[in-house]
């Protein structure tokens, strides 16, 4: 068994087997976006994180995410542009303007309404077909890896979006996250939640269980994980992401064959695939406070410690039932 991610404890139970006959998944799969799954899902014997039991090394992931061409990703660039405006007004309410770094940034949509509001803008991708694209559209020159930013660098506001459960080490991730963010700067944060109603009602069905995921977070998996590392949680909002009905047909059609094809081709013939749709799937939207004094720590940060971090910066208090 693959050790755990977050605490590296060695023994695990499968919590979700593979499909039955599922085939050996493809190496490209893990780095494309598939919707299929052939590993088991796996939760650790001692803090209950779920993984995926995938033994792929860190090296060969990183080989396959540079070399992947993304052309269907972008195909829906406007209305993920309508996705990622929505979230940057809610960046402007804790961080009005400064500078922003985004980690994974794909093909730079996020940077580029950043830029186009007058902020500093700077991102990492290992896709080539990504950077290529964002200097090509928005004159945006990316970064391969963090390593490659200049020494010592920090931004306001570092984001993760749909990251941090495709790679092999996430606690690695918000670490070098903690390390590029200023002296009370926030991270913001979105991933498919293993707590959400779409997961508990789904189960080994869920969407989000596929090869190209290797960690599940639910909410007091990721707050811990963030707390340990030196961040204040804040608040956190439903994920609404805005696409084509023919796209998300075409990505059914992946898990589903049969059930995906006729879907596909009943949009097709009612003039329905390009009709956009803005939808909840069990994603969570997370924003945190970098906090240098709870760098290390091993316990929540209090209720109390989180609201008084937010009138220091004059943020709204947080709701009651957080």
């Amino acid at each position: 068994m693959k050790p755990c991610p977050l605490c590296e404890y060695k023994a695990s139970k499968i919590a979700y087997p593979a499909p039955k006959n599922a085939p050996v998944s493809p190496k490209s799969r893990l780095a494309n976006g598939s919707m299929l799954r052939s590993f088991d899902v796996v939760r650790c014997a001692q803090c209950h994180f779920h993984y995926l039991n995938n033994p792929v090394s860190e090296e060969t992931l990183t080989g396959l995410y540079k070399d992947q061409n993304n052309h269907f990703y972008l195909s829906q660039e406007k209305l993920r542009l309508r996705t990622f405006e929505r979230y940057f007004k809610k960046i402007r309410q804790y961080v009005p303007k400064g500078s922003i770094l985004d980690i994974g940034c794909a093909g730079g949509l996020l940077l580029s309404i950043a830029k186009s509001e007058g902020w500093e803008v700077y991102g990492t991708e290992p896709n080539d077909y990504f950077r290529s694209s964002a200097k090509e559209k928005f004159g945006l020159f990316l970064s391969p890896s963090l390593e490659d930013l200049q020494q010592g660098f920090q931004a306001n506001v570092v984001t993760l979006f749909d990251v941090l459960e495709h790679v092999i080490n996430p606690r690695r991730l918000i670490q070098a996250s903690f390390q590029r963010c200023k002296k009370k700067g926030f991270l913001f944060i979105n991933i498919p939640n293993f707590d959400s109603l779409s997961s508990r009602l789904f189960r080994h069905h869920w969407w989000c269980l596929c090869d190209s995921h290797l960690s599940y977070f639910g909410t007091a998996d990721l707050i811990r994980l963030l707390q340990e590392e030196g961040f204040v949680f804040i608040k956190k909002y439903p994920y609404m992401q805005s696409l084509e009905l023919g796209y998300l047909a075409q990505r059914l059609k992946e898990r589903m064959p049969v059930t995906g094809h006729f879907i596909m081709r009943s949009f097709e013939r009612f003039g329905l695939s390009k009709l956009p749709i803005h939808y909840v799937a069990g994603q969570t939207f997370f924003v945190f406070q970098k906090n240098e004094i709870l760098a290390g720590g091993n316990i929540f940060p209090s209720r109390a410690t989180a609201q008084l971090t937010r009138a220091k910066e004059n943020i709204p208090p947080l709701p009651f039932y957080l």
